[in-house]
């Protein structure tokens, strides 16, 4: 079950949701509805941990999502279909995600046969269209079995083959007693699939009900009336009639009659008795997207306006008349027109109670969607008599049982956030709410659910599983093995290159006690910018394209993640460099082995193959840790190139007496000259020596990982 209790998140001054509080319960599939910018997906991604709430708390099964054991194989969620590497197969996403929850593999084949992609599962998904995403973005949801799923628009992009098998794989899932949550704008398919809804608008609830109370509750049925369209007359004194018996009347673009307020066998008796004949008399019930219409029409933000053809219509011919508006079309109210008693507006207070009469819809006033000047708080206004329902609606909205009892008027903003206050008795004294309780809740057709069981065995995950999925991520990327193989051609091809020039241009004497291996030093240097990068979109490729929140709910522990990236990184970056900087190094002792240079030590062995491997390793490891900070490919490359040449270069402009002292650290202390320690041919003669460069390479780096964990941490993804 999912429980929300007094759920608040805002972003600056910006608040995306108010004091939300629900629950979602097994065995039904509950529809999660609202406008565009309502907090639906604010709301989703505070379920999964992914946001962090400013106040309140949201729980799965009584436990915030970071702390579920092995989460993924209680949660499975849909947030964003495109959340994933284009470079990457259908099949090695998938893998990626079971080995990082232990999910056997064979469970990934299964997962593609179900949602139909098994014929794809070798291509690379970026070729996939909108529908085939969708797919694979169930299958990665459906992977660990869950108790409970959550959707965020699960049918987008589907043909029709495919939204029939979400509906009845949503309905299917439910009946087996898990938790089915659904977010979608396609109000006909909602009406197919849900038997719960959950409504909000500015981040405030607005419905918490099943489908059929919630459209009784938001909308009115009306009868379709037609008479004889050569004798208008009858339509006129027909009108009359229906208008004096207390019934509400609209005419509809085809001349008909759309009448609320009235039994069919009422509106016979009267046609008959003011002897109208009759062409059609028929019940019409409202749909879903009309009591949605009704319900959160004070709740967009977006609304379109006519397009005024940058001002160049052209005006309209000599005696031509413009088109007729339909009465009420535009108005509220006109999706489905309510009684005359509620003049067209959604009922005071929402559908959980409130004054009637005592304002407009509350739900326009959260104070904090937008800050104005402190201002008075507004009286309390005196309950107001219920009106009288027409004998078509129901005496009393039905709503949840429990369901928390909205304000009945809209606070004024205030400087400071405002508590919200539940209704009271006249007689008692208004006293400050507590975030609302979550309502109570029916269980779904059939009774209550135990709730579901995997046959798959569940597993205790480690960061074992953590650095398989990594480990599967960077080798299944094209980009990566390209990146990796131009750093191999750099290195080689440079370091040969400059060995046979200096074999070719050099005598005995001149090369007389030089370390042979030091030539090594120019392609590692080059080779240096294939590593940047390749740690930073190890990162931030995954913000860019969205990954980032499909990893970390498969693994809800930051650190883990965090980890396995940077092992798995550095571990492929040392064993490349070691294994190119080695050959290098044997060529060139080779080449330069008759010119004069000294014969290298073990020392200088050491040093120009492992040492310079793990300097090359930590810098990479320190691009990783800038494109977590940064979160964007081209601002960290960018910085990380700045590291590494920025600081020579100032250098070599600082040419007066007074910044010696600063061009000497910057010479010791760039990338350069600590790589080129190494190989005991530094640019200076004073500076860092040694294994100092290591070391200091190490330090700041464990300073920067501390920094990025400690800001993923506490961070929204």
């Amino acid at each position: 079950m999912i429980e929300a209790v007094g759920l608040t998140k805002r972003y600056g001054d910006k608040t995306a949701v108010y004091n939300l509080s629900f629950q979602v319960r097994p065995g039904a599939v509950t529809g999660f509805l609202g406008p565009n910018g309502s907090g639906k997906s604010t709301t989703m991604r505070m379920i999964l941990g992914l946001d962090n709430p400013t106040s309140g708390s949201v729980t799965i099964g009584g436990h915030p999502y970071r702390k579920l054991p092995n989460a993924p194989r209680q949660v499975g969620a849909l947030l964003d279909a495109k959340a994933v590497h284009g470079g990457r197969t259908a099949r090695n996403h998938l893998l990626s995600l079971a080995q990082m929850s232990g999910i056997p593999a064979r469970r990934v084949d299964e997962v593609l046969g179900v949602v139909g992609l098994q014929g794809v599962a070798r291509k690379r998904s970026k070729g996939f269209s909108l529908g085939m995403g969708q797919r694979l973005g169930i299958a990665a949801a459906l992977l660990g079995d869950p108790q409970v799923l959550l959707f965020d628009e699960p049918v987008n992009g589907l043909d029709p083959e495919g939204i029939l098998w979400v509906r009845n794989l949503m309905k299917a899932l439910a009946a087996e007693g898990r938790t089915v949550f659904v977010s979608s704008h396609l109000m006909s398919e909602m009406a197919l699939t849900a038997d719960h809804l959950i409504v909000i608008g500015r981040g405030q609830l607005l419905a918490d009900m099943s489908v059929k109370d919630f459209i009784s509750a938001n909308s009115a049925d009306f009868a379709r009336v037609r008479t004889p369209d050569t004798e208008p007359q009858l339509r006129e004194k027909l009108t009359s009639a229906l208008t004096e018996a207390g019934g509400h009347v609209l005419p509809e673009q085809d001349g008909a009659l759309r009448v609320t307020g009235l039994p069919l066998p009422r509106i016979s008796d009267l046609a008959h008795e003011a002897d109208v004949r009759l062409w059609e008399l028929s019940p019409h019930q409202a749909s879903l997207e009309e009591a949605y219409m009704r319900m959160t029409q004070g709740a967009v933000d977006y609304r379109s306006t006519v397009d005024q053809k940058a001002g160049l219509q052209q005006p309209l011919p000599p005696g031509a008349q413009p088109p007729m508006p339909v009465p009420g079309q535009g108005q509220p109210g006109w999706y489905a027109p309510p009684p005359p008693q509620q003049g067209g507006r959604p009922p005071a207070g929402g559908l959980h109670g409130g004054a009637p009469g005592a304002g407009t819809a509350p739900l326009a006033a959260n104070p904090y969607a937008q800050q104005a000047a402190p201002a008075a708080p507004a009286q309390p206004a005196p309950p107001a008599a219920q009106p009288a329902a027409p004998a078509t609606q129901p005496a009393q909205a039905p709503s949840a049982a429990g369901a928390p009892q909205a304000p009945a008027a809209a606070p004024a903003p205030q400087a400071q956030p405002p508590v919200l206050t539940k209704e009271a008795p006249a007689a008692a004294p208004a006293a400050p709410a507590v975030p609302a309780a979550a309502p109570a809740w029916q269980a779904g057709p059939g009774g209550p659910y135990p709730g579901y069981t995997s046959p798959i065995p569940v597993v205790r995950t480690h960061l074992g599983h953590a650095l398989a999925a990594e480990w599967t991520k960077i080798r299944s990327v094209r980009s990566t093995m390209w990146t990796l193989g131009v750093f191999i051609v750099l290195v080689l091809g440079i370091g040969l290159l400059a060995g046979a020039l200096i074999e070719a241009n050099s005598d005995s004497e001149s090369l007389s006690g030089e370390n042979p291996l030091s030539f090594g030093f120019f392609g590692l240097l080059v080779g240096s910018i294939c590593l940047i990068t390749l740690g930073v979109l190890t990162t931030a490729s995954e913000y860019g394209t969205g990954m980032i929140r499909t990893t970390m709910t498969a693994c809800p522990s930051r650190a883990r993640v965090l980890a396995a990236k940077s092992i798995v990184f550095f571990a492929v970056a040392f064993a490349v460099t070691l294994v190119t900087s080695t050959f290098v190094a044997m060529a060139q002792a080779s080449m330069l082995e008759n010119t004069g240079a000294r014969t290298p030590s073990g020392g200088d062995w050491f040093k120009a193959t492992v040492g310079v491997s793990l300097f090359m390793a930590l810098l990479g490891l320190l691009s990783l840790l800038i494109g977590s900070v940064i979160r964007h490919s081209a601002g960290a490359i960018t910085i990380m190139i700045g590291v590494v040449l920025a600081p020579l270069v100032l250098a070599m402009f600082m040419v007066t007496e007074s910044l010696n002292t600063l061009r000497e650290w910057l010479f010791e202390y760039s990338i350069p000259n600590q790589l080129s320690v190494f190989y005991a041919n530094s640019l200076t003669q004073s500076g860092p020596s040694g294994w100092d460069s290591l070391w200091i390479m190490l330090g700041v780096t464990a300073a920067v990982y501390a920094g990025a964990y400690s800001l993923l941490r506490s961070r929204d993804v």
